[in-house]
């Protein structure tokens, strides 16, 4: 689905990008009649936020969030 997205500076961070586009999103499914819920949002990890988790519960969204950046070292006791 194509929805209003809010437009900033490249400075802007994308974790106050969100709740504006989210609220887009769910007007404009809204509109046409389609249902976010149980739906997959697919976004970075610049997007990663305690506020940004819970909006995107709250639309009962399944989150998935990318990570790009060299891979963090693993031990082998798991932690």
């Amino acid at each position: 689905m194509l929805a209003p997205l809010p437009v900033a500076p490249v400075n802007e961070a994308d974790t106050v990008l969100l709740p504006e586009g989210l609220k887009g999103l769910k007007r404009m499914a809204k509109l046409t009649g389609l249902v976010l819920e149980g739906s997959y949002l697919n976004l970075d990890g610049g997007f990663d936020s305690k506020s940004n988790r819970k909006a995107i519960f709250n639309a009962a969204a399944i989150l998935i969030l990318i990570f790009k950046g060299p891979e963090l070292p693993v031990s082998s006791e798991g932690c």
